[in-house]
């Protein structure tokens, strides 16, 4: 597959994008289609406000607490 480098203003449009999205140019003639990847890509759906929540109420366990659960010394 071939790669095309975006310039920092396309990059921030394209962020903006969420779903399958037709690339035109000024007078409309279609480019391409622009497919965003997911940001977990089990869970495609997920939004970043969704991430964030997580990561906020997030209630993580040290390793040794882990190891100390699973009965290892």
């Amino acid at each position: 597959m071939s790669q095309l480098v975006v310039d920092a203003q396309t990059r921030a449009l394209l962020e903006r994008v969420k779903e399958a999205t037709d690339l035109v140019d000024e007078s409309g003639r279609k480019l391409g289609r622009f497919t965003p990847e997911p940001l977990i890509p089990w869970e495609p759906d997920v939004t970043r406000e969704e991430i964030d929540r997580r990561v906020r109420e997030s209630r993580g366990r040290t390793l040794a607490d882990i190891w100390k659960r699973l009965g290892a010394s």
